[in-house]
């Protein structure tokens, strides 16, 4: 059983976040708890709710705004697949805090929905007041072509009851999927010997911090990164190998409905780039909607990862 003490102290860490810097944080949580339970989902499927053109779960997307313009002010996609993967060693300097990495740090952020990608990479633009009501992305389709070994993090309720509102159905469909999850989790816990009380006190703790919507400066994902640290780098399997692929959690700016995957570099060569999607999409500030228009799609690469686009030639 997680004492009183070792609660309220969590407690008024995450409460003091903006006191700390990341090494002593991570030094005291871990003085607290010398690890954190991981509940693994090992398959080559990605869950998603509701419906899209993409069925196949294999497939995870990953977007990127298109930033060059030609003489006729278009703007031009992405023109190789290793420009809209996971930022390359000698481009990680502009790196800042994530959800699930550090400064400098590089991870290759994914969504089981194309649309949430690009949502997930633009959402902040629009709504600061900026004059421009539209984007254009370059949209990366992967396949996962051996199964992830994921850590999963499961729905914070106590997140989705902040933001829920009569009438929507699909936070229906997500407390049957709460209601499932926690009883797979009782399960893999009871199984786990280890003090199950505990155990679920801690997995609560830290969905809450990665389900966290009010985001004011790096601080506020210290905790996250600190569960992020113990999966990837502090959880060796039988061998001594540090195995895990990756960390699956409810997006929280597309308000839980969709999961994103992070995965560590090294797991990188278990995706297989599919294809690239031109999207365009449009803001509207009235109701604050956004419109994904696939402006070119289906488009292949080369053997050297060269986007093969038609209507963007170079």
């Amino acid at each position: 059983m997680i004492s009183k003490e070792i609660i309220l102290e969590l407690q008024d860490i995450r409460e003091t976040l903006d006191k700390f810097k990341y090494d002593k944080l991570s030094k005291r949580v871990h003085e607290l708890i010398p690890f954190v339970p991981i509940i693994i989902y090992d398959s080559d499927k990605i869950p998603r709710i509701g419906s899209g053109f993409y069925q196949n779960p294999s497939l995870i997307f990953r977007a990127r705004p298109n930033e060059t313009l030609d003489k006729y002010y278009r703007e031009l996609p992405w023109y190789n697949t290793s420009e809209i993967s996971i930022v390359p060693d000698d481009k990680c300097s502009k790196i800042e805090f994530g959800r699930a990495n550090k400064k400098y740090q590089a991870r290759f952020y994914a969504s089981n929905e194309w649309h949430v990608a690009c949502y997930e990479t633009i959402w902040h633009k629009f709504p600061l007041g900026t004059k421009r009501t539209d984007q254009n992305l370059t949209l990366g389709t992967w396949k996962i072509m051996h199964p992830l070994k994921l850590a999963f993090i499961p729905y914070s309720k106590k997140h989705i009851d902040r933001i829920r509102k009569s009438k929507q159905k699909i936070y229906d469909q997500i407390d049957r999927l709460i209601l499932t999850d926690n009883i797979q989790i009782d399960k893999i816990l009871q199984n786990s010997n280890t003090d199950t009380e505990r155990d679920k006190f801690l997995i609560e703790f830290f969905s809450q911090e990665f389900a966290k919507l009010e985001i004011k400066c790096k601080n506020d994902y210290y905790l996250s990164n600190y569960y992020c640290d113990q999966v990837f780098d502090n959880c060796p399997n039988e061998s001594g190998v540090n195995d895990i692929d990756g960390i699956m959690y409810p997006s929280v700016c597309f308000s839980y409905q969709s999961n994103n995957i992070v995965i560590h570099p090294r797991s990188i060569h278990k995706l297989r780039f599919i294809e690239a999607m031109y999207v365009w999409v449009n803001y509207f500030q009235d109701t604050k909607d956004m419109q994904y228009i696939p402006l070119e799609q289906n488009i292949h690469s080369d053997s050297n990862g060269n986007i093969q686009w038609a209507k963007f030639k170079i």
